[in-house]
């Protein structure tokens, strides 16, 4: 059963191809780097504020929250909340845009495949061919070399023998 999926493989291809073309541009690559580092200033500096808030409310106690107070610790939340989202979105799509990128290369190299399979038949068997004759040479070189392999062991015993016996006549 295929397996249906919510994006058909030619907008994926489109997806990804834009995806490229704004990637490799240096001047949205400026952008994005500009933006991300301005997100990521916001988010640190809404955090020390929330820091520097959380810490000049326990030195006033409760009761003395003013309604600027207040505000100022709801817009830093806000802030905080929307910028870290920000980033962790970008992240995200650049993680997903990377996981369509392969999957569209996946699907076009087994796409590609299957054509080859389906009308190159005697392409195919030209190719097994080839093959299966590179693979009965190589049989015959294994077997070549396991005969020159039995031949050297057995020349090796025969010299081994012939050594032994003297060896034992000097011992003696």
């Amino acid at each position: 059963m295929p397996v249906m999926s919510p994006i058909s493989v030619l907008m994926r291809k489109n997806i990804v191809k834009v995806y490229e073309g704004l990637r490799k541009n240096s001047n949205v690559k400026v952008g994005i780097v500009f933006v991300s580092c301005l997100m990521l200033l916001q988010f640190f500096d809404c955090w020390n504020r929330l820091t520097r808030f959380h810490n000049h409310t326990r030195s006033l106690g409760l009761g003395e929250m003013t309604p600027e107070h207040l505000a100022t610790k709801f817009y830093s939340q806000r802030n905080l909340y929307i910028s870290g989202a920000v980033l962790y979105l970008g992240m995200a799509i650049f993680t997903v845009m990377t996981i369509i990128d392969k999957l569209v290369v996946k699907i076009s190299d087994i796409r590609e495949m299957k054509l080859k399979l389906a009308k190159g038949t005697e392409e195919n068997k030209s190719e097994r061919e080839k093959y299966q004759r590179l693979i009965e040479l190589k049989k015959q070189d294994i077997a070549t070399l396991k005969k020159q392999l039995d031949g050297l062991q057995r020349s090796y015993d025969e010299l081994n023998v012939k050594i032994q016996p003297v060896a034992e006549k000097k011992n003696d």
